[in-house]
């Protein structure tokens, strides 16, 4: 706020006025300041009927109290300093789309002095539902089994799963998801609990197996494997009904098994489960051990169907991670007990080496953080670098892992732990051999620059972007660079020596492409391919895509 010369004044002499005198002279100084006359108004309608929505709450951002629209969807904010002003609405009946280029982004909006923005119009998608009936193979109704919808999640570049919502059928085997967004999902069903089956005598407390059978899980239309199923479109504010699903028995055996390994003593209890190799299924199924004997190390995982699994128990102890893993395919009739060995997860100290530098750069604040390059991991380790450029990193399991370093502009040129010597930032680690590791950094650099073409004059001009991918990385590629276009150009710096591609966006669609890697893959053809190497400079020129095709890609891969 800019003060006029006469409430200077009055704070100038405040030390020689009595407090009344000066506390009324400066309210009287700040009433003559002009308020700030901007303002935005709208509406907010449903984006299917175009009819208006009463009592949704609109946010206005920075620093504005949100507004609730009335009987005819109108908002108003007024009294708005010049600036930049981001939208958005919300409403219970109307789920935030966070699939596909989202209608639900924030709507932007450019203030100059005194500007009045009016007819704003902000369309809110309504929700979508699916319902169906689930049946066994007489047709009588299932209770109680969940029914999912599912999605391909985006920053996900594999090819997984994920549940979106989930609900469970009532006594007439009826289901019904509401709320859904619109967009592309599949829908499975799973049940649990076993199916009675006739057999023989077998003799009380006998550890004879017994038939079991029970419902595998299915997705829709009555498939057991993903690749056969339906893949459902909903439509914003769509009904989708008689998603049936109509169930077999299977057989199903159990495995029986012992926790050993000089690690494992009595009184402790794992988490054990088998989870299925199958990449579609891995997120959506698990069968856990019911019964564990913490003396003994025996455990239990009834109604088995078959199929390829692996066996994994994990526990954490006095902060140390115990893990075991052991593959397991099960037929129809029960495998032989297993042992399953419980090995304590790695640890691995390290140094960090710069290349080249005679003199280390100071590495406060620098973190080596490991990342899994193979699915069935979650999480990230990581460790602060000490002021020598040693580092310390506990409880790594075991797999295939990248190395990289934050807040420091470098890159990892090549490494070796364990007897390994890789050039790159992939590393394996046996189950519980930890060691020591020797990072080798490079402070060579790289950087692209160039031009977008096909950028049409007027607003779009100042909105633009391009989004950079690696191609050549042998680990997680990491989060890809973005860069504002300023008058058609463009500089990315800091980047490691390698192949990349090269994507002219929107600037509101640039943030949804960095999270979804299978929708840049399919629109790699129409990328721009660049190389760099360590240190060097590499010019591009880069094609505005249209959002009708980044649209369609979405389409195809969701």
């Amino acid at each position: 706020m800019k003060l006029s010369p006469s409430l200077l004044c009055v704070i100038f002499f405040a030390g020689s006025l009595p407090a009344q005198v000066v506390q009324s002279e400066i309210e009287s100084a700040a009433q003559s300041i002009p308020a700030q006359q901007g303002f935005i108004e709208g509406n907010v309608i449903n984006e299917v009927t175009r009819e208006p929505v009463r009592k949704a709450q609109v946010i206005l951002v920075p620093d504005v109290p949100p507004a609730v629209t009335d009987a005819s969807g109108r908002f108003a904010f007024r009294h708005l300093a010049p600036g930049t002003y981001y939208l958005q609405a919300r409403h219970p009946e109307f789920p935030v789309v966070t699939n596909g280029l989202s209608p639900s982004q924030l709507l932007t909006v450019n203030l100059t002095q005194d500007e009045q923005k009016r007819d704003v119009v902000i369309a809110l998608t309504p929700g979508a539902s699916v319902s169906g009936r689930i049946v066994d193979e007489e047709g009588k109704p299932v209770a109680g089994c969940s029914a999912q919808v599912l999605q391909f999640v985006a920053g996900d570049p594999g090819n997984k799963l994920y549940p979106v919502s989930t609900t469970h059928s009532d006594n007439h085997g009826e289901y019904r998801i509401h709320g859904l967004s619109k967009g592309h999902y599949y829908v499975s069903v799973q049940c649990n609990g076993e199916i009675p089956v006739a057999h023989g005598f077998v003799r009380r407390g006998s550890d004879a197996d017994v038939p079991k059978q029970r419902y595998a899980t299915e997705f829709y239309p009555d498939s057991p494997d993903l690749p056969a199923a339906a893949r459902l479109l909903v439509a914003a504010g769509t009904d989708i009904r008689e998603i049936d699903f109509h169930l077999h028995g299977t057989s199903a055996v159990t495995v029986r098994g012992r926790l050993t390994g000089a690690e494992f003593e009595p009184g402790r209890n794992p988490t054990i489960d088998l989870v299925p190799r199958d990449p579609w299924l891995t997120n959506l199924v698990r069968y856990t051990a019911s019964e564990m004997n913490a003396q003994t190390g025996t455990f239990r995982i009834e109604a088995v169907p078959a199929g390829a699994y692996t066996l994994v128990a994990s526990e954490e102890v006095g902060g140390r991670t115990y893990q075991a893993q052991l593959p397991l395919d099960i037929g129809e009739t029960p495998p032989k007990p297993v042992e399953l060995p419980l090995i304590p997860a790695a640890n691995i100290s390290g140094s960090i080496e710069i290349e080249g530098d005679h003199q280390r750069p100071p590495v406060e604040n620098t973190r080596i953080r490991l990342t899994p390059v193979e699915s069935g991991v979650y999480g990230q380790w990581q460790a602060n670098i000490e002021k020598d450029g040693t580092f310390f990193i506990s409880n790594v399991l075991p797999g295939r892992w990248c190395a990289r370093l934050e807040n420091m502009p470098v890159y990892v040129k090549s490494l070796s732990f364990g007897g390994q010597d890789v050039h790159s930032c992939v590393f394996a680690v046996a189950p519980g051999a930890g060691g020591v590791m020797r990072v080798v950094v490079s402070t060579k650099m790289a950087q692209v620059e160039g031009t977008v073409d096909g950028i049409k004059p007027g607003a779009e001009a100042s909105n633009i972007s391009v989004i950079m991918i690696r191609e050549d990385a042998d680990g997680p590629a990491g989060a890809a660079p973005i860069a504002r276009v300023n008058q058609g150009r463009f500089t990315i710096a800091g980047l490691e020596p390698g192949r990349y591609r090269l994507y002219a966006v929107a600037l509101a669609e640039a943030g949804i492409l960095r999270q979804n890697p299978r929708v840049l893959k399919a629109l790699q053809a129409r990328g721009t391919q660049v190389d760099v190497e360590a240190g060097g400079r590499a010019t591009a020129q880069v094609q505005l895509l249209p959002t009708e095709q980044i649209a369609q890609a979405f389409d195809e891969v969701e």
